[in-house]
């Protein structure tokens, strides 16, 4: 089993939304590779901030068998300040595969 550890952090703006992304580079070649969310963090300066509702999503794009994977990070949120204060997000993420070497193959 292969598994790796990341972080991803940024600043977000009310009403830009949007996907990020890293490219990380893998020790070894691996299948079936996944993202889980292990936390996240999310702060603002302005102490009159009105977070409604914020949703994190994480996920990994990967090429079977390459040593090399994009994670995407999301997050969505309602923050009803009239002051459209820059918010700092963080995902952590644990990336969990399949090393190559340990593949069985298929048997036809």
């Amino acid at each position: 089993m292969f598994t790796k550890k990341g972080e991803i952090s940024t600043l977000l703006y009310p009403g830009a939304g949007g996907e990020h992304v890293q490219r990380v580079e893998l020790n070894e070649k691996v299948n079936d590779l996944h993202a889980v969310l292990r936390g996240f963090d999310v702060s603002y300066d302005d102490d009159d901030s009105h977070l409604r509702r914020i949703q994190v999503s994480v996920w990994a794009i990967h090429t079977n068998g390459t040593q090399v994977v994009d994670v995407h990070f999301k997050v969505k949120f309602n923050d009803d300040s009239p002051h459209n204060d820059a918010i700092k997000a963080s995902v952590q993420y644990l990336l969990i595969g399949e090393e190559v070497s340990n593949t069985r193959p298929t048997r036809l």
